[in-house]
Order: structure tokens, then C-alpha cells, then sequence
């Protein structure tokens, strides 16, 4: 087979900077959005963690509307 192969997908809120999987959670670092209480124009980082243990890898993909990643983060 030739080209990418992906285990899986996760679509992540915010823009992603860097990533860790431990088990069945995902956390991902994150830019937030720049907001007005973000004087400065610098976009704030926070960490979004993801249950990604009803997410099925390989080559038999979820079901549309299957299980999928549940956030868990605060925002």
C-alpha cells in the first residue's frame, strides 16, 4: 500500500501545537482563541484531554455517528 495510513482521527477544538496518548486518553496542547481579556494579542495555551477509549484504530474505522473522542477539558 502506498501513501499515509491513519490509525484514527480526533478533531481537536482549538489549534493544536503538540500531543501525548496515555492509555485511552489524549491530551493535546492548545492555542484558545485570542480573546478580549487577552490584552497582550497573545493567544492563551491549555491542555484539552480527550477520552479516546471508544475509538476504534485500524483498519475497521467507527460507524458514522459511532463512538468517538469525548473531551474532558474545562473550556
Amino acid at each position: 500500500m502506498c501513501g499515509p495510513e491513519f490509525a484514527g482521527s480526533v478533531r481537536v477544538r482549538h489549534r493544536a501545537v503538540g500531543f501525548d496518548v496515555l492509555g485511552s486518553t489524549l491530551a493535546v496542547l492548545v492555542d484558545r482563541p485570542v480573546g478580549p481579556r487577552d490584552p497582550d494579542g497573545y493567544p492563551d495555551r491549555g491542555i484539552d484531554w480527550y477520552d479516546i477509549g471508544g475509538l476504534r484504530f485500524g483498519s475497521d474505522p467507527a460507524p458514522a455517528g459511532g463512538a468517538g473522542a469525548r473531551s474532558a477539558s474545562a473550556r
